[in-house]
């Protein structure tokens, strides 16, 4: 039996363990975009989200600081 993860998700590490998605919304164009945390623990490390929100740049219009949401679901399936 697989335990599901109860508290918050405070970190990349956080939301490989919860096995959530983060959804970054740009607040300048309202662009989004799915992160698994999986790929962002490999480039930049074990970062808090608010160290990862810094280091992001929006693909559309090249604004910094979106906003990281965990995705409600966990996904399916370990690659």
């Amino acid at each position: 039996m697989v335990r599901e993860w109860y508290g918050p998700i405070g970190s990349l590490a956080d939301a490989f363990k919860a096995k959530r998605h983060l959804w970054a919304l740009c607040l300048g164009c309202g662009h989004t975009a799915l992160f698994d945390p999986r790929d962002l623990i490999i480039k930049a490390g074990y970062l808090d989200l608010e160290k990862t929100r810094a280091k992001l740049r929006c693909a559309r219009c090249g604004k910094r600081r979106p906003v990281l949401v965990p995705r409600d679901e966990p996904w399916s399936s370990m690659r």
